[in-house]
């Protein structure tokens, strides 16, 4: 909650396991984009990870990463006197007007990346229904050219996630993408030339799992799961309680999938060593829980074996009904253990006062701590949470968080929000950007290559919108 008062803990509970240390891969070797000057990237996160460099990639619609997590022993971790001064009353982060960019119809999804030149970051846009992919070059500056289409698949219903990753090991980025609705859902890759274009993969489509209801909640997370060097893909079914696998070979193919019995009803899934033994695990967001009633949602855990499997998941119980929504890691409160953040598509609301979200402190075991945060949303209507960023907005060293509201009302007044964190796991005060029409996805990353996050924002009427950080250093 806001003013520090937090809510009591709940722990989930893994198994350590002894961190080892690993010779270079080729991917370590090979080109990698820079990290941004403030700490977090977006869609091409990296991940330093028991010595070895691993390419963290996601795009989808209600699940963002961000950050670079660069898990730590203890002895790494800041020391108390800088952690003392990192915590505190933070500044509200200002932003530019939003620009509206027309990408097409339906946008569910929206991904980042240097697909032309270093560091200058395009958008990726999925149309849903209309079953395309738009394109939109960056200029640099933070604005952003006409947009046009790199994929359409008229067989198909629709576009239901996105995701970035070098899958072929030419140094330049590529794009998964996940089609089809109530039919059997393929996934591809479409490997880029490094000038904004893109072609199929020889191998194709390949099927994922049978159809699931709700396009909109599917999602991919893609890492090095099985210490090869090479980015994998991990994709969650929404109606079904698994979360497909599929390793890549380095050259633009994916192996047939293995699927994980994950969750009832996960609608998101994201990467990272979240207990430090230098393999990458998976957390997933799932809007049923199986322990009684079943009426909460729950995080789960995948620890990874190293090879490309996963162990049994382990179950965190958020809550009476929070309905999560969206979910992200980050450091929150400084301590160099990678944490979680979630949010709520319908918070639970008294006299104008939400439940907004929760944040679990990881203690780098697997273990989290839960406590809750507050929102303030007087007398508006109650919000609709979509999507969640993390990343420091207002140049302080600590994580924050942005959230897209997308109430329904009339005349239309949806919003993103920017919350400052205070180094402890809570944050308090809040900018607000009235951003357009039905925000339904976030991407974080520095567009105008000042040295701060940016946001772009899918609009599911209306294309994209982006917002320029104007924070004083």
């Amino acid at each position: 909650m806001f003013g520090g008062s937090l809510h009591p803990s709940r722990e989930m509970k893994g198994t350590g396991r002894t961190k080892t240390t690993k010779e270079k891969t080729p991917m370590q070797r090979r080109r990698a984009s820079k990290s941004l000057t403030f700490g977090w990237e977006p869609f091409v996160a990296s991940m330093k990870a028991a010595g070895r460099r691993i390419r963290m990639l996601t795009g989808v619609a209600l699940l963002v990463v961000l950050i670079n997590i660069q898990p730590v022993n203890p002895q790494s971790a800041p020391n108390d006197s800088l952690k003392a001064l990192q915590i505190g009353r933070s500044v509200r982060p200002t932003f530019s007007s939003p620009i509206t960019y027309g990408s097409g119809k339906d946008a569910w999804y929206i991904a980042a990346g240097d697909f032309r030149r270093p560091g200058i970051k395009d958008l990726v846009i999925a149309n849903g229904f209309f079953a395309t992919l738009s394109f939109l070059p960056a200029n640099g500056d933070g604005t952003f050219g006409s947009s046009r289409t790199i994929f359409s698949d008229p067989e198909q219903d629709s576009v239901t996630a996105v995701a970035v990753g070098d899958f072929n090991q030419d140094g330049t980025l590529d794009i998964v993408v996940v089609t089809g609705e109530d039919d059997v859902p393929q996934i591809r890759i479409l490997l880029g030339n490094g000038r904004g274009r893109f072609r199929q993969s020889g191998q194709g489509s390949l099927p994922i799992g049978p159809g699931t209801f709700g396009p909109l909640e599917r999602s991919i997370a893609v890492a090095d799961f099985n210490t090869d060097g090479f980015p994998d893909v991990a994709v969650t079914h929404n109606s079904i309680s698994l979360v497909s696998v599929l390793l890549g070979d380095g050259t633009g193919q994916l192996s047939p999938r293995v699927d994980y019995s994950a969750a009832n009803f996960p609608i998101g899934v994201i990467a990272g060593d979240f207990n430090l033994d230098g393999k990458i695990d998976l957390a997933l967001l799932d809007q049923q829980s199986s322990i009684p009633p079943n009426q909460d949602g729950t995080t789960v855990l995948m620890f990874g074996r190293g090879d490309g499997g996963f162990d049994v998941p382990i179950q965190h119980d958020l809550g009476l009904n929070p309905n999560p929504i969206a979910l992200a890691t980050a450091d929150l409160n400084i301590d160099g253990l990678p944490d979680l953040v979630t949010i709520y598509k319908d918070p639970n609301c008294q006299a104008g006062v939400c439940r907004f979200g929760s944040t679990l402190l990881g203690d780098g075991t697997g273990a989290f701590a839960q406590q809750d945060f507050n929102f303030n949303f007087g007398n508006r209507l109650t919000p609709s949470m979509r999507a969640l960023g993390v990343a420091d907005f207002n140049l302080d060293g600590r994580a924050d968080v942005a959230i897209a509201d997308n109430t329904l009302s009339i005349p239309p007044r949806d919003f993103v929000y920017v919350l400052p964190g205070d180094g402890t796991g809570t944050f308090s005060g809040q900018t607000m950007i009235q951003i357009g029409v039905s925000p339904v996805a976030i991407a974080v990353d520095d567009f105008n290559r000042d040295g701060k996050a940016d946001i772009a924002v899918a609009l599911s009427a209306a294309g994209a919108a982006v917002t320029l950080n104007t924070t004083a250093p």
